[in-house]
């Protein structure tokens, strides 16, 4: 049902039909300890370098997604 809900909603994207797909869920995706930022950055020269991802905020999709945009505002705000 996932895969089905994906295809789709990318279909107008997609110009070509999907003839094999394969579904991974988040199944070994979680983090090893716990309480961790958000993101993480380091500043540096030339440029600040942020990392985000599910490791970050639990371990699942929606925790990718959040941390990415929590990154995504901490760099906006150094500008």
């Amino acid at each position: 049902m996932v895969a089905t809900t994906l295809l789709k909603a990318a279909a107008p994207w997609v110009k070509s039909p999907v003839l094999r797909y394969q579904l991974h869920r988040w199944r070994y995706s979680q983090p090893l300890s716990g309480g961790t930022p958000e993101y993480y950055r380091t500043l540096g020269a030339p440029a600040p370098l942020i990392l985000a991802g599910d490791g970050f905020s639990g371990g699942r999709v929606e925790g990718a997604a959040c941390s990415g945009l929590a990154a995504a505002e901490a760099l906006l705000a150094t500008v």
